[in-house]
């Protein structure tokens, strides 16, 4: 079985007008928060207990960390507001 996490991806310029609006703290189901930062031009999420990792934007809703495959995938609400879904990860 090929995980979509595997496949090669391709990073775009990051902008800050697009990308940034996802910014902040999102928490899942399980209690555990997403911290979503600005840091040196890029962005930062940060799990629970874990480190902060540069990701990185392949469209204005997707994002990939480079050391793990792994991706963020962000929707919208009607009012534009970024909700996260659930990190996926192939193990």
């Amino acid at each position: 079985m090929q995980y979509e996490q595997a496949r090669p991806r391709t990073e775009v310029r990051f902008d800050p007008e697009r990308h940034g609006s996802v910014v902040g703290d999102f928490q899942f189901d399980s209690g555990d928060v997403l911290s979503i930062t600005r840091r040196d031009g890029g962005l930062m999420a940060q799990l629970t207990g874990q480190s902060a990792i540069e990701i990185y934007p392949e469209t204005e809703g997707v994002f990939f960390y480079r050391i793990v495959q792994a991706q963020l995938s962000f929707s919208r609400n009607e009012r534009g507001d970024a909700a996260v879904l659930q990190p996926q990860r192939a193990w």
